[in-house]
C-alpha cells in the first residue's frame, strides 16, 4: 500500500504586515508579467460581473446573452483556479450549468456585500453571507459537489466579498494563526464567522500600516476596477503557502 504523501510545511510563519504585503506584492507583479496568465482569469470574471451588477443597480434589464457571457466568464475563472477537477462533478457540465447562481447573484439583496470593505463587517454581514452561501449550495445539482471552497471562489470572483477558502489559503491562516499575536488573535481555518471576523480585523491593521497606500495601484488591467479588500487578503496568504512550500494545488 503506497505511503499517503508527507505534506510540506512552510519554514517559517509571517510576523508582521510587512511579511503579508511582501507576499501581496509578489502575486500582483505576477499579474503584471503575463496577460494571458490565470492570475488574470479572476480579473476577467470580476470585470464582466460587476459591469454588469452595476446596471442592475441602476434598474437596467440584464438580457439572456449577458447572462449567458456571464456564465462562461466564471466557469472559465473555476477552471483556472482548480474547480473543474473530476471530483468536482463540474467537468461533466458545460457552462450552462453555472446560469441558476449568476441569476441569483445578479440580485439587489447583496449589493452591501459587493466589494465589502473590512471596516463594515459585521454580524448581519455574517448573516448575509451564510444566506447567500446556502442559495448557491441550491444553485446545483446533487452530482456536483458544493463545497465552500467552490462556493467562496464564486463569491470572490463575482462580488468579491469573501477570500477564496481553497486549501492553499486555509493551510495559510491556520499554520499562521497557530502562533497567537503574530497576526491574528486566535486559531483560524475553515470558512467560518471567526475566520471571517479575524481576517477583517487583520486588514483594518493593514490599513494603519505606512505601506498600506501600495494596495491602491492594484487595479484590473481592463475596467481599472480597485481590487477589492478580500481579493487582497486571498493574495496575500494565498501567495504565502505557495511560495513558502512550492505547493500548486489552488
Amino acid at each position: 500500500m503506497a505511503k499517503a504523501k508527507k505534506k510540506k510545511m512552510p519554514k517559517k510563519t509571517m510576523k508582521d504586515i510587512n511579511d503579508f504585503l511582501e507576499y501581496v506584492g509578489t502575486y500582483w507583479n505576477e499579474t503584471q508579467k503575463n496577460n494571458f496568465s490565470r492570475y488574470m482569469s479572476w480579473e476577467h470574471c470580476y470585470e464582466h460581473f460587476q459591469e454588469t451588477y452595476s446596471k442592475v443597480i441602476a434598474g437596467e434589464t440584464v438580457d439572456k446573452y449577458e447572462m449567458d457571457s456571464l456564465a462562461l466568464w466564471l466557469a472559465w475563472y473555476l477552471a483556472s483556479w482548480g474547480m473543474y477537477r473530476g471530483s468536482s462533478g463540474l467537468l461533466n457540465h458545460s457552462y450552462e450549468v453555472h446560469r441558476k447562481v449568476i441569476a441569483l447573484l445578479l440580485d439587489k439583496r447583496w449589493a452591501s456585500l459587493n466589494n465589502i470593505e473590512c471596516r463594515n463587517w459585521n454580524d448581519d454581514v455574517w448573516k448575509l453571507l451564510e444566506k447567500l452561501r446556502m442559495e448557491i449550495r441550491g444553485c446545483y445539482d446533487s452530482d456536483i459537489s458544493v463545497t465552500d471552497t467552490l462556493v467562496t471562489k464564486i463569491m470572490l470572483g463575482t462580488l468579491g466579498c469573501t477570500p477564496a477558502f481553497d486549501n492553499l489559503f486555509v493551510n495559510s491562516i491556520s499554520f499562521n494563526s497557530e502562533k497567537k499575536g503574530y497576526l491574528f488573535k486566535s486559531h483560524i481555518r475553515n470558512y467560518n464567522k471567526c475566520s471571517m471576523k479575524e481576517l477583517c480585523a487583520f486588514y483594518n491593521e493593514i490599513l494603519q500600516h505606512p505601506m498600506a497606500h501600495s494596495l491602491r495601484k492594484m487595479k484590473t488591467k481592463t475596467k481599472n476596477l480597485p481590487y477589492p479588500q478580500m481579493k487582497i487578503l486571498d493574495m496575500g496568504f494565498w501567495n504565502f503557502w505557495k511560495k513558502e512550500t512550492n505547493d500548486k494545488e489552488t
